[in-house]
């Protein structure tokens, strides 16, 4: 009816349950290199035309039978980064690479990364391990209150969390991308000869330390899951430079 009266209807700029947008360029076999908004929702992967009032080209679903197969990085860094998802246009079509670059790749695989590791919680998401990777948890305690607490450090491919050991859920966690300096340093105790270590976010954040009486081969397996993590190129949204607070190359 409002087609009919001449009314302008309004365009919905976001899919439903969008938790991040990005611009992107595409880069094509025969099309060339042409415009993107790329969009993380809570089940999928969607590509929007913003010269077609940001009409839905592709849609690469990763919940169920996921239409995605794998994600892989390219070279470049923040400043024009590339990426591969290799997907599928529908059930019946074959697995093909389809090569992007983004400015903002670090935030962007971050959040596409949570989304696979949220609906992986739920049991709805079977491609997330082969694409995110495990999680590394340790156990720790962190001073608070006047007391040690006893609390896990989980090292994912996003970041670093701490989490009660009870119950698994969250209290503290933060995004390799939101750091602009990372430090891992091992600490010996005056009263011991035992080795202990400590986490530092040396921006501000939280320093997390195991106890003591931990094993020193506790706190070098933590050392070397916190250097793969941070460091390792091929798992890693990890941004050692700059530090993006907000989302800068979201779309409005």
């Amino acid at each position: 009816m409002e087609a009919l009266l001449g009314r302008r209807q309004k365009v919905e700029l976001k899919p439903v349950n969008c938790l991040g947008r990005y611009v992107v360029t595409k880069h094509n076999q025969w099309r060339g290199k042409y415009r993107r908004v790329l969009c993380i929702t809570t089940s999928a992967i969607l590509t929007q035309n913003p010269e077609q009032q940001f009409a839905i080209t592709n849609t690469y679903a990763f919940v169920g039978d996921s239409d995605i197969e794998s994600i892989t990085l390219g070279p470049g860094n923040d400043e024009e980064g590339e990426f591969v998802i290799t997907a599928r246009q529908d059930k019946k079509s074959k697995f093909k690479p389809n090569r992007f670059t983004c400015r903002y790749r670090s935030r962007l695989l971050t959040d596409l990364y949570q989304a696979l590791t949220a609906a992986a919680t739920i049991g709805a998401c079977s491609i997330a391990q082969k694409i995110v990777g495990l999680s590394d948890t340790f156990p720790a305690l962190t001073w608070a209150e006047g007391a040690w607490v006893v609390i896990s450090i989980r090292l994912s491919s996003r970041g670093i969390e701490v989490v009660a050991p009870s119950t698994g859920s969250s209290s503290w966690r933060i995004d390799f991308t939101q750091l602009a300096t990372t430090a891992f340093a091992p600490l010996q105790s005056e009263s011991s000869s035992a080795t202990a270590a400590a986490l530092s976010v040396l921006d501000g954040g939280v320093s997390t330390s195991f106890h003591p009486s931990l094993s020193g081969a506790a706190s070098s397996s933590l050392a070397a899951s916190y250097s793969t993590a941070s460091m390792s190129p091929s798992r890693m949204p990890i941004n050692h430079h700059h530090h993006h607070p907000t989302h800068p190359a979201a779309a409005a």
